[in-house]
């Protein structure tokens, strides 16, 4: 089997920095913490036809991560569910309210890593997120930025789900059924 130049050059860039990387952390796992001021923490869903992005005000993320065995990599992630903020002031309560996120009687969202892989030029974070007390798998995808030094990383993470799978069904004439996870973070290395 022939894999094209770009992909190949995609998988040869990525070993290259998980090993530079690791090189750099001297191979020992390291516990990064994010910069809020610096990164986004959002999600997108469809209102009609409109795009619209929310937000979380309070969170807190663990991560471990570990260059030499992705696979030890963790992180969990507890958002406050009262602080979710959508497009509108209507659309915050909305997302607060019993019909969707019912933040007084479920008051966190988390999301806890079962494993990290990569392949190729891809990381993949699964696990499973946690939204009215059930709980279902999830899986990100991940992109390093690599200009950084290891110690000030930049990470993409991105992936989807279906709210109704929560028990989030409200608005659903108005509300798309998928939302789509886009984290734009940037993480320093705890020393």
């Amino acid at each position: 089997m022939r894999c094209s130049g770009k992909i190949m050059a995609l998988a040869i860039q990525a070993a290259a920095m998980m090993v530079w990387l690791g090189a750099e952390l001297n191979a020992q796992p390291a516990i990064y913490d994010l910069d809020k001021s610096a990164s986004k923490v959002n999600f997108i869903y469809d209102f009609g036809a409109t795009p619209v992005t929310g937000y979380f005000e309070d969170y807190t993320v663990e991560l471990l991560l570990d260059f030499e065995n992705v696979e030890n990599s963790q992180v969990t992630v507890v958002f406050q569910a009262a602080s979710v903020v959508g497009d509108s002031d209507f659309e915050t309560h909305a997302l607060k309210g019993e019909l969707v996120l019912d933040a007084k009687k479920f008051p966190t969202i988390r999301f806890m890593s079962d494993n990290f892989t990569v392949t190729g030029g891809d990381i993949a974070v699964t696990g499973h997120i946690t939204i009215r007390d059930i709980t279902k798998p999830l899986t990100l995808n991940a992109k390093i930025d690599g200009e950084g030094e290891p110690e000030n990383l930049h990470i993409i993470l991105t992936g989807q789900f279906n709210r109704h799978d929560f028990g989030a069904s409200g608005f659903k004439n108005v509300v798309g059924e998928m939302l789509t996870i886009a984290v734009d973070a940037k993480i320093t290395r705890r020393k």
